[in-house]
C-alpha cells in the first residue's frame, strides 16, 4: 500500500500543470490494480527531445529525463536528470502538450511494461529496496517491456551547480539482452502502444481523450476510429503500412535514379540513406524449409552505395563511415563497373586476424570515429577489416526492396560469381539448422541469424521475418563443499565445485 505522502509527492506536478488548457491527467491517487510494478518511457519532442524514463514507486512515477535515451551498450552512460513525480495514470498519456504549457510538445509512449527489482532477497519488499536505492542514489531493475528489456542501473552522481534537480547516469548491465550494435533510440521509432510516429501523433492529437469540448464533431470521429484501428492492430504484425512501404519504396528509387547521395556531401549522403532491415530476438532455434541460416557478425552494421567511381557507406545512425573503411572502396567500385549501373548493398563491417576470421566488435572500437586520415591508414594495418554483405537492395534501375529474400540472395551471389574483389565478402547461408549450429560451436559463434527466405526487405523495420538466436554456453557442476570465511567475509569463504571430465 502506497505511503500517505504520496498526495504531497504530486504537489509540483498539479503546480506546474493548468488541466483546463491540457489533456494531461490530474495528479490523483489511483488504488494499484497488479502486484507488478509499471514502467513506461516516453519520447517528448519539449524545447528539446529527451525521453523520460518512469519507474512506478509508492504508488507514483519516479521520473527522470534522459537527453539521448537508453542504450543497451554497456560502455555508455546516459544522463538522466531526476524530475517531479508524476501519477501513474501519466503511463497511457500520448499526445499534445500546448505550446506555451509545462513541457509543451508532442509526447509519444515510446515504450511500456513492467520492471523487477535486481538482487531481491526471500520476502524482501521491492517498493522499500526502491526507496533505499533512491535515498542512497543507486537503483538496480530489469525492464520488461516491448523495446527495452533487461537489467540496468541509475547511479545518482551531482546536482548541477544553480539547479536542485539531481543528476544520475542510466546503464546497461552486462546480460544477455546487451548489444552495443542495436541502438533503440535510433531503430526504434513508433508508439509501443499506438504504432504512430511523433509526426502522426503531432497531426493527431491524443486519440485516447483529449477534452470534449476542445474538438468538433468530425474530429471526434477520426479519433473513434482511431481507437478502432489502433485496437485491432496485432502485436505480432512487424510490416509497415502499406502507404508508407510504397512511398520508402518509391523514395529510394527516385533517389537512386536522381543519383544523390552517391560520392558527395555527407548531407546528401544522409539524405538517401535507407535504414538497414532489424532483426528479433528469439530463445529457440527454429528449423524448417522456409527459413536459411547465416552467421550472427559482430560488426559495424553499414548500408553500402556504389555507381561507377563513386561509393559511400552509411552507418545505422546515418553518419558517413567511408573515411573510416576507406579500404572497402575500390571493390565497392568495381563491383558496380562490372553491373553497370548502381547498386545497393546491406551488410557489416568486421575486424579479422590473421587468418580471415572474423573477430569481436570491441576490435573496432579504436577506429570507427577516427577522422585523422594518418591515424585511419594506421589502423588499417593494424585492424583489418572486411565487408561481409547478405542483402542486396538495388541494381542498375531496379529496386528488389519488394523481393523474397532468397530471390535477392540469388541476385547477390550473382554479381560475385565472377571477379575477385578484395575486401568483400557474401557472408555464407546454411539451410539445415543443425549443420549450421554445429558450424557455430565448433567455431565459437556467438550466434545465428534466422530468416524468412519469402520475407520482402522492409528498411528500418524490425521483423520477425529476421530473428537472432545467441547461443548460450552451459555447464554442470556439483558443489562438493565450502572453505570458511576469512578477514571481512562472513558466512562463506568460497565454494568447491565439481566438474564431470
Amino acid at each position: 500500500m502506497a505511503p500517505a505522502r504520496t498526495a504531497a509527492q504530486l504537489k509540483e506536478y498539479n503546480r506546474k500543470r493548468d488541466f483546463k488548457k491540457t489533456a494531461e491527467p490530474e495528479g490523483a491517487i489511483y488504488s494499484k490494480k497488479s502486484k507488478r510494478l509499471e514502467f513506461v518511457v516516453q519520447k517528448h519532442e519539449a524545447s528539446h527531445l529527451h525521453y523520460d524514463i518512469r519507474l512506478e514507486v509508492d504508488g507514483v512515477m519516479k521520473s527522470w529525463a534522459c537527453p539521448k535515451g537508453p542504450s543497451f551498450d554497456t560502455s555508455v552512460k546516459r544522463l538522466a536528470v531526476q524530475v517531479e513525480d508524476h501519477p501513474t495514470s501519466y503511463n497511457s498519456f500520448e499526445g499534445k502538450i500546448p505550446h506555451g504549457q509545462y513541457g509543451g510538445g508532442t509526447v509519444m509512449v515510446w515504450d511500456m511494461g513492467y520492471y523487477t527489482v535486481d538482487d531481491l532477497g526471500k520476502g524482501e519488499d521491492p517498493e522499500k529496496k526502491m526507496r533505499e536505492g533512491l535515498e542512497k542514489g543507486k537503483l538496480a531493475f530489469t525492464f520488461h517491456g516491448k523495446k527495452l528489456r533487461g537489467s540496468f542501473t541509475l547511479v545518482r552522481t551531482r546536482i548541477a551547480p544553480g539547479s536542485s534537480k539531481p543528476q544520475w547516469l542510466l546503464i546497461k548491465h552486462r546480460d544477455d539482452e546487451a548489444d552495443p550494435s542495436y541502438d533503440p533510440v535510433a531503430d526504434e521509432a513508433v508508439s509501443a502502444k499506438t504504432k504512430r510516429t511523433m509526426s502522426e501523433i503531432e497531426t493527431e492529437g491524443d486519440v485516447y481523450g483529449e477534452k470534449p469540448k476542445t474538438k468538433s464533431k468530425a474530429k471526434a470521429k477520426t479519433s473513434v476510429a482511431s481507437k478502432k484501428k489502433i485496437a485491432s492492430s496485432s502485436e505480432k504484425e512487424v510490416y509497415l503500412k502499406p502507404r508508407d512501404r510504397d512511398r520508402q519504396t518509391e523514395v529510394i528509387r527516385e533517389s537512386i535514379k536522381a543519383k544523390r547521395g552517391i560520392g558527395r556531401s555527407t548531407k546528401n549522403a544522409i539524405s538517401t540513406a535507407l535504414k538497414p532491415m532489424l532483426v528479433h530476438k528469439t530463445p529457440e532455434l527454429l528449423e524448417g524449409t522456409e527459413y536459411v541460416y547465416e552467421q550472427k557478425l559482430d560488426g559495424v552494421r553499414l548500408i553500402a552505395y556504389t555507381d561507377g567511381d563513386k561509393w559511400t557507406v552509411i552507418s545505422r545512425l546515418g553518419n558517413d563511415k567511408s573515411a573510416q573503411f576507406p579500404e572497402i572502396g575500390e571493390s565497392l567500385k568495381k563491383l558496380s563497373k562490372r553491373a553497370g549501373g548502381p547498386i545497393i548493398l546491406d551488410g557489416e563491417v568486421i575486424a579479422i586476424d590473421k587468418k580471415g576470421l572474423p573477430l569481436g566488435f570491441q576490435e573496432l572500437q579504436g577506429r570507427i570515429h577516427l577522422d585523422d586520415r594518418e591515424a585511419v591508414q594506421a589502423e588499417i594495418k593494424a585492424t583489418p577489416v572486411d565487408f561481409y554483405i547478405f542483402d542486396v537492395l538495388l541494381v542498375g534501375e531496379v529496386s528488389l526492396l519488394d523481393e523474397k529474400m532468397i530471390d535477392r540472395r540469388e541476385v547477390l551471389e550473382k554479381l560475385f560469381a565472377k571477379g575477385k574483389y578484395p575486401h568483400l565478402k557474401i557472408n555464407p547461408i546454411e539451410k539445415s539448422a543443425k549443420k549450421m549450429k554445429a558450424r557455430a560451436i565448433k567455431g565459437d559463434w556467438e550466434g545465428l541469424i534466422i530468416k524468412d527466405i519469402h520475407s520482402p526487405y522492409l528498411p528500418g523495420v524490425r521483423t520477425k521475418n529476421w530473428l537472432k538466436w545467441k547461443m548460450v554456453k552451459r555447464e554442470e557442476l556439483i558443489i562438493c563443499g565450502w572453505t570458511a570465511p576469512r578477514g571481512t567475509r562472513k558466512h562463506i569463504g568460497s565454494l568447491l565445485l565439481g566438474y564431470y571430465s
